[in-house]
């Protein structure tokens, strides 16, 4: 869409804050700019793009204002804290059990099997196989995959109930290969981070695998999970805790650097591809970037504004977005 600035510094500082995080160049027009006459001439040439020229008012920034942004919380409906996690194939785990008294099955000395008090054993830490099972002596394979370790220390008991004295047995998880989130991307160090029970949030994520090494405003990130991806400023990440959803096992988190440029060309001080120095920027701004309109051959009253902007309430096409001061 091409917006024809002829309107209060307010309304245009309104718009620039919005639009000025998505500025990109513009391939259609000649190198050294088209007149106002020519630019407004165009938009009903069957030949050329097709775009609408359009007045920036109070309408058309409210408009611009009212687009729905890409959301995390709403993307992913399940963003609540997960449930405890559960072992998976290839986790590490080590078995403890504890009889009520010498003389059982796991007695290691003679003198086990008179003195009185309980003993226990710890058995060797051992991966899950791909059966989903672990080996423990005098039970035989435990299923322990989808389990948590609760229901796993249960299951051992049962099945040394009759043979081991009262048995007990703790279950601890040393390390998991699935109840981790992959972090990457060329913002980041990158890391497989281990999700804690209590349920770890993205930003907790980013912080732990190194936190991002790009600004806060050119730093986008993506979250995919089950076939479904989103991205979101960062920016949005932080200033929204709705945002901040909680991370499940086998998220991939992707930290992207997207350095944000604007392109001014015609009756400007200078035709230049220009980084955003901050957050946000304003038209006049970008302008004052650009060395400001050249008084020999400019038209302050053909300033035009390129960006492409989904529809809203009129028929306006999608179109890329630069700031444009005009020849005569």
């Amino acid at each position: 869409m091409r917006f024809r600035s002829r309107v209060p510094p307010r309304t245009l500082d309104r718009l620039a804050m919005v639009v000025g995080l998505f500025v990109a160049g513009c391939g259609a027009l000649p190198t050294a700019g088209p007149t106002t006459s020519q630019v407004i001439s165009q938009q009903a040439d069957e030949k050329q793009p097709r775009f609408d020229v359009v007045d920036i008012d109070d309408h058309v920034v409210d408009g611009v204002l009212a687009v729905p942004r890409q959301s995390l919380r709403a993307r992913f409906p399940t963003y609540g804290a997960p449930p405890e996690p559960t072992i998976g194939v290839g986790d590490s785990l080590v078995v403890t059990i504890w009889e009520a008294a010498g003389g059982g099955l796991f007695a290691s000395t003679a003198n086990d099997q008179i003195t009185p008090g309980s003993r226990s054993v710890m058995l060797p830490e051992q991966m899950v196989g791909r059966d989903g099972a672990i080996s423990v002596p005098f039970a035989g394979r435990i299923l322990v995959a989808g389990r948590v370790p609760v229901e796993v220390q249960h299951a051992i008991e049962q099945r040394l109930s009759g043979k081991a004295i009262e048995p007990q047995a703790i279950v601890t998880v040393t390390k998991s290969v699935n109840n981790t989130v992959t972090v990457n991307g060329e913002a980041i160090g990158g890391a497989r981070v281990p999700l804690s029970l209590k349920g770890d949030r993205l930003l907790d994520l980013i912080a732990a695998a190194g936190g991002a090494h790009a600004p806060v405003y050119e730093t986008f990130i993506r979250l995919s999970r089950g076939g479904v991806t989103a991205t979101i400023p960062m920016e949005a990440l932080v200033a929204d805790p709705r945002e901040n959803i909680y991370a499940e096992p086998g998220d991939v988190l992707t930290v992207v650097r997207a350095p944000r440029t604007f392109t001014v060309f015609g009756a400007a001080g200078q035709n230049n591809e220009i980084n955003f120095p901050s957050a946000k920027l304003t038209l006049v701004e970008a302008l004052a970037k650009a060395g400001g309109l050249q008084d020999s051959r400019s038209d302050p009253a053909g300033i035009f504004l390129f960006r492409y902007e989904p529809v809203f309430g009129r028929k306006w096409d999608q179109r890329t977005l630069s700031a444009q001061a005009c020849q005569n």
